[in-house]
């Protein structure tokens, strides 16, 4: 996601907090079918201008919520509240 790629991937745990299918990536629903991880990725492939723009969402993503100084922010606002400053 950090190149600018869309993610295929199966629609379990923690990917389902980084990737909406259809927005940054596709996830499939069953890991262990492997028609539908290849037609998602052939899909990609094939489609050039819906992999570039899956792709640049996935950037923006990952910029916008998952960075380390993001995370350093949000605790830094937390412990501000907490401490009533």
């Amino acid at each position: 996601m950090w190149k600018s790629r869309p993610v295929v991937a199966s629609a379990v745990g923690g990917i389902l907090d980084q990737i909406t299918t259809g927005q940054q990536g596709l996830l499939v629903q069953d890991p262990c079918d492997l028609e539908e991880f290849a037609a998602a990725l052939s899909g990609l492939l094939v489609d050039a201008e819906e992999s570039n723009r899956l792709g640049a969402a996935a950037r923006v993503r990952i910029q916008d919520r998952f960075l380390p100084d993001r995370d350093l922010t949000q605790w830094a606002q937390v412990i501000s509240r907490i401490d009533g400053g």
